[in-house]
């Protein structure tokens, strides 16, 4: 995630939910929930989330829809 944590807000969410993110995104090559919370938000919003290249936005939205987001 870019950004200092100046620049950031808090959301608070379900302690059981976020569990279950967290049990979803391990080995998925998202280091947070947050990172994984934070790009699949630019993904609904219609941002282009931030990834060094076309091979990692691939990657990425692979990895999403192996977990039925996309």
């Amino acid at each position: 995630m870019s950004g200092s944590d100046a620049d950031k807000v808090q959301v608070l969410i379900p302690k059981d939910l976020y569990v279950e993110l967290r049990n979803l995104v391990e080995g998925q090559g998202f280091k947070t929930v947050d990172d994984f919370v934070v790009y699949t938000m630019r993904v609904a919003v219609g941002r282009k989330p931030d990834t060094t290249n076309e091979e990692d936005d691939e990657e990425v939205n692979q990895r999403l829809k192996a977990l039925g987001y996309t």
